[in-house]
């Protein structure tokens, strides 16, 4: 692993003066050092590569210290403008005159079946809490393939109210 020395710090001076660049630098060294490693220990002495008069770097600098100055973009001349007319006032709408509810199947409260012996078609409504000792389904036969009868299924799936109906999608 190749050390710099002060020698070779002096010599990578030197050739930075003379206006080398950083390949032309490491091909003077033999290939001992890369020209990234020429570029980092210049920068920790404080030596630019780029400050060689017409390099690039150069050119950026003083174009960014010295701004020309542009010409000012045409007028544009727009005609004046007429006030938008006044908006239509809205239209009344008609809403939908109310259903009338359907009518409810009467709740027939019974005994219950425990779970161990509610069959398939019997209406899966509990009744209680799990924590209760007697905690029972409803047991009702169920009409269709829902798993309430008429009406807890009527009491499960409660259509929203009218008021409420409008306002769903609409945020």
């Amino acid at each position: 692993m190749a050390c710099w020395s002060d020698e070779r710090i002096a010599e990578l001076e030197g050739l930075i003066a003379k206006g080398a660049s950083a390949g032309e630098a490491a091909a003077h060294f033999g290939g001992v050092f890369s020209r990234n490693a020429l570029i980092g220990a210049a920068l920790r002495c404080g030596l630019h590569f780029n400050s060689r008069p017409g390099r690039r770097g150069e050119a950026k600098a003083t174009a960014l210290a010295a701004p020309t100055a542009r010409p000012a973009p045409p007028v544009r001349r727009v005609p004046a403008l007429k006030p938008p007319a006044p908006k239509p006032a809205p239209k009344p709408t008609m809403r939908p005159a109310l259903e009338a509810p359907a009518p409810v199947a009467e709740l027939v409260e019974g005994p219950g079946v425990p779970f161990a012996e509610l069959a398939a078609h019997q209406c899966r409504w509990p009744s209680g809490g799990p924590a209760v000792e007697d905690f029972r389904f409803c047991g009702a036969a169920r009409p269709g393939a829902g798993p309430y009868c008429a009406a807890h299924a009527a009491r499960a799936y409660a259509k929203p109210r009218a008021s409420a109906a409008g306002r769903i999608g609409r945020d």
